[in-house]
């Protein structure tokens, strides 16, 4: 997983911060991962955002398939920044 952080707003990534292979299962239903102890990689600083953007970036480390991600009422990212 990756996640990139567009500060301002202007179209340049701040901060880029690559983590490292996330195990998954099979089964279907919910997963729970947290960045905690995975950081592979990080570059550029943190700072406020203000009209910035944030991507978040998976695929397959494992053979060819393609990672499904759901959205809804049960899914949450927590971003580093305050209110």
């Amino acid at each position: 997983a990756r996640v990139s952080y567009d500060l301002t707003g202007d179209g340049t990534w701040d901060r880029i911060e690559t983590y490292g292979y996330f195990a998954t299962d099979p089964v279907p239903g919910n997963e729970t991962y947290t960045s905690q102890g995975r950081l592979a990689a990080e570059d550029g600083t943190l700072g406020d955002l203000d009209d910035g953007t944030v991507r978040v970036e998976i695929w397959s480390a494992l053979g060819t398939a393609t990672p499904t991600v759901t959205t809804g009422p049960d899914s949450t990212l927590t971003l580093p920044f305050d209110g």
